[in-house]
């Protein structure tokens, strides 16, 4: 899409996880990189662009694994915590 040029690379990728109603949490201390991050908001992907996005995922790769959602009395799983 054309306004992908206008933002780069981590701003598309948080308007790809808005999209698919996944929370995005960017972290940033630099006010011109908050102004993009609040930016992404307003790009809307294609689905092409959503289809082509989600293709290069590669599963495993996360900063955490989410075991700390798994504990005693938690409804979640480390099978049935990610959507994969």
């Amino acid at each position: 899409s054309p306004s992908f040029f206008k933002l780069g690379p981590a701003q598309v990728i948080l308007a790809w996880g808005m999209q698919r109603g996944t929370s995005v949490i960017p972290k940033s201390t630099s006010p011109s990189r908050q102004k993009q991050n609040i930016e992404a908001a307003n790009l809307k992907l294609t689905n092409e662009d959503m289809e082509k996005i989600a293709s290069l995922d590669i599963h495993g790769t996360r900063y955490v694994d989410g075991s700390f959602w798994c504990g005693e009395g938690s409804p979640y799983t480390m099978e049935n915590l990610w959507d994969e």
